[in-house]
């Protein structure tokens, strides 16, 4: 979850660094840090909050640095548990993403053995492991060796020392190295490169990376010490996407940009990826569509697809619940695994273990060599360009659109969802620039905002997206929403429904019309106010927001429609939108 940024080169390192940060920003923004080598000492400065410094952090000249961001997983938000964490002596600054899973019974050993801890981290138990083991060992490798043999989970650390150097091991949490010229960079992700880095290569699991002063990089195996020759790939990439465009907040610009992100699932008709993926899940007996948060969602839809316009038996699963179905995975199998980040640890970790068990893996992401597309049988690309608000918009309708069009194309109905993908691309592009749909969301928005909690009621094509409506409001509004199909109502729910409670409905299609209209008279018998998005006036809610009818995807109008209302509400509320609290967009930790 956190960011990790080090710089080593002819530069000012300290600048460096923090430009890295604040690109790494959507990993993590609880607290940050830098240490810099100057003049053969480490100094350090660690603050808590989102980065936002102006001032010279007194590193001076120095050419090598240490950054971090973090997103707080042991240990409360303070300056003495953000990172950079230093050594007792002073000689090593690390940084660490990832979490330590048996921490507390090495911690208590250490302070059994006389050890001192600074900070609540279990990251500073991987600090006191590492001072032990220099005391008779100086080959980093090694070192790590040691001390990945004692911790257990996954974890990428970075270390910075007196004697200039970088040393650093991936196991889970991702790393990559920026090489320009006279100058190396490691990050957490390829997005916080600048737009000078041309070349870079992905560090897999379990290798050694090295760098000193001189910018000499070396590459071992974790494993057997042996020494990798660095694989160079190009970075490709367009230069100075990561702005606003003069709008308010990214979120909204990245909503706006929905017609593009379809235009480019459109694209994928004539890869061979596709017809590839198509393949595997024809030949399949059971497939599986894994995700977590707004992914898991999308998974969600992904399947539905598949079953109704297919004809696949595909389920979706969370990853972090997944473990059930592991004994079901074999050869005959087929995993779909959608992510915006491609780093995501609990579907990872099943992914890893569906392989072992011969399990056949598609991928579906928007970061390129990410560790799910080394880990896939066929890899596809989202190509839906930086997501920089930690909540996900248009990837996760980039994903859904995805699932449609793999199932047409399982169906051969491949020509009819390039129309159909046409027609949602132009209907989005009309709908976000009627100012008088946009006045009566926000409206909606007004009224909403300040309520304590809302449900959300679908049915069928529609019921993934009022999840995903569900997790916005959650995740950006700061409010209590539950999400439902509409038949399952009177079980439960409907027990707390009084005047007054807001229900949200969507309708996307004819067959589900009469099911959600008896679920709201249902509800409005009790009280409540009640809200519709549909293409018809025949839902009756009491605030009715219309949307163009489709052929298909329909519901993926509903989807951007409840994107933006969960926008303006939080706009209403003041809240911070791009960087909301408590949440971080690469989930890189279980």
């Amino acid at each position: 979850m956190c960011g990790i940024y080090t710089y080593v080169g002819q530069k000012a390192a300290e600048k460096e660094v923090l430009a890295g940060l604040k690109r790494l920003l959507y990993r993590g923004y609880d607290s940050w840090g830098v240490a810099g080598l100057v003049d053969k000492r480490i100094q350090s400065v660690k603050e808590i909050g989102v980065l936002r410094q102006t001032k010279p952090l007194g590193f001076g000249l120095s050419h090598m640095a240490l950054g971090h961001t973090r997103w707080a997983t042991h240990g409360g938000v303070t300056q003495k548990n953000a990172h950079p964490h230093l050594s007792q002596d002073g000689s090593l600054a690390l940084a660490h993403n990832g979490i330590v899973e048996n921490f507390a019974v090495l911690k208590n050993d250490l302070i059994q053995q006389g050890e001192t801890f600074v900070s609540e981290t279990d990251s500073e138990v991987i600090l006191r492991l590492i001072e032990r083991a220099l005391k008779n060992q100086h080959h980093w490798p090694t070192i790590f060796k040691q001390v990945y043999d004692e911790i257990r989970g996954r974890n990428t650390i970075v270390v910075l020392t007196r004697q200039g150097e970088i040393w650093a091991v991936r196991d889970g949490s991702p790393l990559v190295i920026g090489v320009g010229q006279n100058e190396i960079i490691l990050s957490s992700d390829t997005m916080s490169l600048p737009s000078r880095i041309k070349k870079m290569i992905f560090v897999d699991n379990h290798q050694v990376v090295g760098v000193n002063a001189q910018g000499k990089l070396s590459i071992y195996s974790l494993d057997n010490d042996q020494k990798i020759k660095p694989k160079f790939e190009v970075l490709h990439r367009a230069k100075n996407v990561i702005n606003k465009d003069g709008y308010q907040h990214y979120m909204l610009k990245e909503i706006y940009q929905s017609a593009k992100v379809v235009k480019q699932v459109r694209q994928m008709i004539n890869q061979p990826q596709l017809d590839q993926a198509a393949k595997l899940v024809s030949h399949a007996q059971k497939v599986y569509v894994i995700g977590s948060g707004s992914a898991g969602v999308a998974a969600g839809q992904i399947a539905y697809y598949l079953r109704t316009i297919a004809q696949v038996d595909a389920v979706s699963l969370i990853g972090a619940d997944a473990s059930s179905y592991l004994n079901l995975f074999d050869s005959t199998t087929v995993i779909i695994a959608p992510s915006q980040s491609g780093e995501t640890a609990d579907v990872i970790e099943v992914l890893e273990q569906a392989r072992a068990k011969g399990a056949q893996i598609i991928t579906y992401v928007n970061m390129p060599g990410s560790m799910m597309t080394r880990l896939a049988d066929v890899s596809l690309m989202a190509q839906a360009g930086p997501e920089i608000c930690v909540m996900s918009t248009k990837v996760v309708l980039s994903q859904m659109a995805f699932g449609y069009l793999l199932a047409s194309q399982i169906a051969q109905q491949s020509t009819k969802a390039d129309r159909q993908l046409q027609l949602l691309a132009t209907s989005l592009d009309k709908l976000l620039k009627q100012k008088k749909w946009l006045r009566q969301l926000k409206t909606m928005a007004h009224q909403l905002a300040y309520q304590n909690h809302i449900y959300l009621l679908g049915k069928g094509r529609s019921y993934s997206i009022i999840k995903e409506g569900m997790i916005k409001m959650i995740e950006g509004v700061y409010l209590h929403a539950h999400a439902l199909p509409a038949g399952d109502l009177k079980h439960y729910v409907i027990a707390i429904v009084t005047q007054g409670t807001p229900v949200l409905a969507l309708v996307s299609d004819l067959s589900m019309l009469r099911d959600v209209q008896s679920a709201l008279s249902e509800v409005k018998a009790r009280g409540a106010k009640t809200y519709g998005l549909s293409f018809t006036d025949e839902l009756k809610a009491d605030e009715h927001l219309r949307l163009p009818h489709l052929t298909q995807l329909t519901e993926l109008l509903g989807l951007v429609a409840l994107q933006l209302l969960s926008y303006y509400m939080a706009l209403e509320l003041g809240n911070n939108i791009d960087k909301p609290r408590n949440i971080a967009k690469s989930v890189t930790v279980k």
